[in-house]
């Protein structure tokens, strides 16, 4: 289950969401849509908190590309793909593992896709699980930066909150 709310400034409210049946998409430019086949694995894939773990069975195809430096850590470089999502480089800490960066083409909308860098950095543990408070999105268009500055775990909720929202 799956429910991203994000206010952008300029842009307004807009939601993504999975009920483990249908992923959809809501926001006051678009209106009310279901997302479709590479889009909705985005969202899956995209949404988890072990991400790093899953790796290996969500991209079964691979290509180590070697030693990288990001911002100061030496990284490996890793190619990942599959047939139902677009390609990208991973970027692991040598050190820790993490992942650091990520660059791709990423699904926009139904129809797009934009070249795009991803950053994670200030990572925490919650709850045994270490995971990026800011994560950092920059394409040829805007650098959205996105800050998490509490996280709950194991809240109860209701199952309702991930059903589409086609009014809002």
């Amino acid at each position: 289950l799956i429910l991203l709310a994000q206010n952008i400034p300029g842009l307004g409210w807009n939601y993504q969401g999975y009920d483990g049946h249908i992923g959809w998409g809501s926001n006051e430019i678009q209106g009310y849509r279901e997302l479709k086949s590479a889009e909705l694995l985005q969202l899956i894939y995209g949404s988890s908190l072990q991400l790093e773990a899953e790796l290996q069975t969500v991209y079964p195809m691979r290509r180590l590309l070697g030693a990288r430096e990001i911002d100061g850590h030496p990284t490996k470089a890793v190619a990942l793909a599959t047939s139902g999502t677009l390609n990208g480089t991973y970027y692991f800490d040598d050190e820790t593992g993490r992942l650091l960066r990520i660059e791709g083409t990423f699904g926009i909308g139904a129809d797009g896709a934009l070249s795009a860098v991803i950053n994670f950095s200030d990572f925490r543990t919650v709850e045994g699980v270490t995971l990026p408070f800011v994560t950092t999105l920059t394409n040829p268009a805007l650098q959205v930066v996105t800050k998490t500055l509490s996280l709950d775990v194991n809240v109860p909720l209701d199952d309702a909150i991930f059903k589409p929202k086609k009014e809002e």
